[in-house]
């Protein structure tokens, strides 16, 4: 009640980002009682500290910030990479896919020439099977013939 309050605010209340290393602040409110001078200088040195302060302040958030757009650029750039890296996959398996294609297309295009030449065989063997057993028929015919003229030139 009869107390006067002290000057400067013990460094216990004072938040550590605000601390400064001990200067006259400690000295003075030892004393009891500064003169004005000294509670000017305290008064100005609270000002100054609130201009540090807030200039920390300032850098700080200046600081996060950057950290942020950092982070967000980090994350555009995996985001670019990895959509480039999904859109080179699928190109590749589509070119994997296209050449497959091409591949059983060009096999099966082989193997329909392939039947094609195995039927052609087939078709002339067949036909010079029938020549052979029609040249047959003709010189058994043709004998057959001689052998009935003999016959009758015997009578």
């Amino acid at each position: 009640s009869g107390l006067m309050p002290p000057h400067v605010l013990p460094s216990e209340l004072i938040p550590t980002s605000l601390r400064k290393s001990k200067t006259r602040h400690a000295s003075i409110s030892s004393q009891g009682q500064g003169s004005s001078f000294y509670q000017s200088k305290d008064h100005e040195s609270t000002n100054s500290l609130n201009l540090v302060s807030s200039f920390e302040d300032k850098r700080k958030e200046n600081y996060e910030k950057g950290q942020a757009e950092l982070e967000r650029r980090r994350k555009s750039l995996l985001e670019a990479q990895r959509k480039e890296a999904e859109e080179r996959e699928r190109k590749e398996r589509e070119e994997i896919e296209k050449r497959e294609k091409a591949r059983l297309e060009a096999e099966r295009k082989r193997q329909l020439e392939l039947e094609a030449q195995i039927r052609e065989k087939e078709e002339q063997e067949r036909a010079r099977e029938e020549e052979r057993k029609r040249q047959l028929e003709q010189k058994e015919l043709a004998r057959k013939e001689m052998e009935r003229q003999r016959q009758e030139e015997l009578e």
